[in-house]
């Protein structure tokens, strides 16, 4: 496994730079068969505005979109007992055919089975990342993303990011909201990616998180017991990520304050 997670880094950073200059909850149990929730033409519109909702990419396959759905639901509920954000629901999005736009942040597992986006669905996907939306990219299966033709680049050929690299201990996304020194998942590998970040001071908030660690299975209990450390470990992580997709660049002036003074002092 180790092996693998060594060799996917640098597809990671080729599917993008090619084109680019706690307490625990309950687990419910999975429904055999999943009902995705999609964005109505306009009555929920109004709605996704006015109150908060994570989404999650649909995927071609209904196990990751039950998973996702459920993880989902139980960061929700983390949110809302131990921070000040109150998630509304969760809903699932279809790439092609939803507006993205209404929600800022998206869970996007990453399968084997994806196929290329449309040459609409690639302009969508890139003003959401140039207008401030935050996306988790989770590559859900560790054999296809070491193929020449990885899923990720397959399914983003044309989407323009900045330079990515290796999420540090130091990163916003490690102190927005709990104290922790990576983004644990269902596994608790290091190469988590972002866009590089600029000087302090600067608009330096990344528009993803790449990563293999299957967060929504974690979330959800499926993968991690639901009373472990690890779970909340995980949970955590996931708080974090909500909080840095919506408070972005002031959190990270927050964290670096005694950085910022000092420069103003001189």
């Amino acid at each position: 496994m180790k092996g693998l997670k060594k060799k996917l880094a640098p597809l990671l950073l080729a599917a993008f730079t090619a084109v680019a200059a706690p307490s625990m909850v309950a687990t419910p149990a999975i429904a055999q068969e999943t009902t995705i929730q999609s964005v109505a033409p306009a009555d929920d519109i109004v709605r996704y505005i006015r109150d908060l909702h994570l989404a999650y990419i649909i995927s071609p396959t209904p196990r990751v979109n039950d998973e996702s759905r459920v993880g989902l639901e139980h960061l929700s509920a983390a949110l809302i007992r131990g921070t000040a954000v109150e998630p509304h629901g969760v809903v699932g999005l279809d790439i092609e055919t939803d507006d993205i736009s209404l929600f800022p942040f998206i869970y996007w597992p990453v399968t084997a089975d994806v196929t290329r986006l449309s040459e609409s669905a690639q302009r969508k996907v890139q003003d959401y990342i140039n207008t401030g939306g935050f996306i988790v990219f989770d590559i859900r299966d560790l054999n296809a993303g070491l193929g020449r033709e990885s899923p990720l680049r397959r399914m983003l050929s044309d989407i323009s990011l900045r330079r990515l690299v290796p999420m540090d201990e130091e990163h916003t996304l490690t102190r927005s909201f709990y104290l922790v020194s990576r983004l644990r998942g269902s596994f608790d590998f290091d190469d988590v990616w972002v866009e590089e970040q600029g000087d302090i001071g600067t608009e330096s908030v990344s528009s993803v998180v790449i990563g293999e660690n299957n967060w929504a299975g974690a979330w959800a209990g499926i993968t991690l017991p639901a009373n472990s450390r690890e779970r909340e470990m995980s949970i955590r992580a996931g708080v974090n990520m909500v909080l840095y997709a919506l408070t972005g660049q002031y959190k990270a002036d927050q964290v670096h304050i005694p950085s910022i003074l000092e420069k103003l002092g001189r």
